[in-house]
């Protein structure tokens, strides 16, 4: 699978200054059934009694997001040293709310404020912001608030609702924001 991933990332850079992935482990559909990975998945089961088939998956699926996400960046930089490479991550997956930290990239875009109903509130949108805040590692990525907007009518917020989410990404993004 990274072969087939390399080969977009440079097909991608042929053109552009870098590439973007989004939504590593969206909706905790993060499991890899591929013969391989099921073999992994058994021979660790069957060596590590003191694990439940739950902590395996949950082990294994992050590790793997974070592998391929290491490897896809460092492929870019090889293909074109100065790209810039990002992510974003959709709203908090289990069971690690935070893995998005341990992703190498520049810049690891985390929402911060959802747009399908109902809406996060305004305190948990900051509480969202100042949490992804507190675990960023940059030596690892920079998080970047993500602020996401459809204009279908039954999912416009007031322009007061939106300045108050841009506010706190303003507070918590060190001047970086994906909208």
């Amino acid at each position: 699978m990274c072969e087939v991933l390399k080969k977009r990332v440079s097909r991608t850079l042929e053109v552009a200054d870098g590439v973007a992935f989004d939504g590593f482990g969206l909706g905790n559909c993060y499991v890899c059934h591929c013969p391989r990975c099921e073999g992994i998945r058994r021979g660790t089961i069957a060596t590590n009694a003191d694990l439940s088939e739950t902590e395996v998956v949950a082990r294994m699926s992050e590790e793997s997001l974070v592998d391929v996400c290491r490897v896809l960046c460092d492929h870019a930089k090889s293909v074109k040293s100065q790209s810039i490479v990002m992510n974003h991550v959709w709203p908090p997956s289990r069971p690690n709310l935070h893995y998005g930290n341990c992703l190498r990239l520049d810049y690891c875009s985390q929402t911060i404020s959802w747009f399908y109903r109902s809406n996060w509130s305004l305190q948990r949108v900051e509480f969202e912001a100042s949490e992804l805040t507190r675990v960023e590692d940059r030596n690892v990525n920079a998080f970047v608030p993500c602020i996401g907007l459809f204009d279908d009518p039954h999912l416009v917020r007031s322009a007061a609702r939106i300045a108050k989410e841009l506010e706190i990404a303003r507070t918590f993004g060190g001047g970086h924001l994906a909208f």
